[in-house]
């Protein structure tokens, strides 16, 4: 009989263990769910305050927080809320969540990369809202979507100015563009190196001015393009995944221009050296990075002018990776003996008149903003 009673007053105290634990466990849903939700203090805020707008780019994403408390002050736990935004313009995730201990909760936001046609500086501006499940209460935050930005990359003895006219365009239909003036002398892994400073400055400065950038487009002419095929296929370009959403070049030589060959006699500098075709850059260096020196997770684009004097269309191809690459009617071909023999050739009008040309304009703006394609894999 003893021992009958001691296993009833252990299953009893079993049972009250249970039952105790049980409330430990869903207290707080059961105190929100008898609290009067509309006399409840919901917050929801950008982590960064400073952040007023973004680049519209799904990889870009946007940290928020939700807090819920009392009258009082005191945080409230399970609280139920829901988030939601225009899905045309981006998503939040999750969109449905309960605060913890704290009465606090995370979200995060990410835009679709929609484009709207509108030639402002804004997208769109973005209304995300909270709202307390149950109750009538609610709170937003706005945030301003911006296109991508844009950097140019300069070629050979040139600088950012170069890119002046292509740039004020650009500008005019909503981006921000901005231009590396880097030593082209000393060769195209060294321009890399600057290159990925640039765009790591760049993007602090941006966030500090309250504009957060994942991503940035880069565009690319003559040997700018080789500089940024070795920054984003290089060691720290892959660890430190400094993000390049596409990749657009303009007259590049991809495999070397015979014109370097001829200069090297005149000319003590590393970049021309790089620009032989046969060059160490074009037989070692490039067919050693990532998928032979062209990032297939980037966007690329390519396009050239007919009577380029400086890159030929076999060699501006990328074809390797089934990349095409547009040809536009520029100048006319100055390509003759007396050319030649008087050195005029060298002024190379045709390679720089790419950049200047309304055509080429609105084939870069159409290129920005629709998706390209991604170079494929080789083995």
């Amino acid at each position: 009989m003893r021992y009958v009673n001691k296993k009833h007053i252990i299953f009893f105290v079993l049972i009250i263990c249970i039952i105790l634990f049980s409330f430990y466990i869903f207290k707080d849903h059961l105190f929100y769910a008898f609290k009067d939700k509309n006399t409840l203090i919901l917050i929801l805020s950008k982590i960064n305050p400073l952040v007023d707008s973004m680049s519209n780019d799904p990889e870009n994403v946007l940290l928020l927080k939700v807090d819920v408390k009392d009258s009082l002050g005191n945080p409230v736990p399970k609280a139920k809320i829901r988030i939601y935004c225009d899905e045309k313009y981006g998503s939040v995730t999750p969109s449905s969540l309960r605060t913890g201990k704290d009465g606090s909760a995370f979200v995060t936001f990410s835009p679709s990369g929609f484009v709207s046609g509108n030639t402002g500086d804004d997208i769109e501006t973005l209304t995300i809202t909270a709202k307390l499940d149950g109750s009538n209460i609610d709170s937003s935050v706005n945030i301003k979507l911006r296109k991508v930005p844009v950097i140019f990359v300069h070629g050979y003895q040139a600088n950012g100015s170069i890119f002046s006219n292509m740039s004020d365009y650009l500008s005019s239909k909503g981006f921000i563009c901005l231009s590396i003036s880097y030593n082209s002398e000393n060769g195209v892994i060294a321009g890399a190196s600057e290159l990925g400073s640039f765009i790591m400055q760049q993007k602090l400065y941006l966030l500090n001015s309250g504009f957060q950038v994942s991503r940035f487009d880069l565009v690319c002419h003559s040997m700018g393009g080789l500089v940024a095929r070795y920054y984003t296929c290089c060691t720290d370009y892959i660890k430190n995944n400094t993000g390049i959403r596409k990749l657009i070049f303009i007259s590049t030589p991809q495999k070397g221009s015979v014109w370097a060959s001829i200069a090297k006699s005149y000319f003590n500098s590393q970049a021309i050296l790089d620009l032989i075709p046969d060059s160490q850059l074009f037989t070692e260096i490039f067919p050693s990075l990532i998928n032979k020196g062209l990032n297939s997770s980037i966007q690329t684009a390519s396009i050239i002018g007919q009577y380029d004097e400086v890159v030929s269309f076999e060699s501006a191809s990328l074809e390797d990776w089934m990349i095409k690459t547009t040809v536009f009617n520029v100048g006319e071909s100055n390509m003759n003996v007396k050319s030649i023999l008087d050195g005029s050739i060298m002024e190379s009008a045709n390679h720089k008149a790419v950049l200047n040309n309304t055509k080429v304009f609105e084939t870069i703006l159409s290129m920005l903003e629709n998706p390209l394609p991604y170079p494929i894999k080789r083995k």
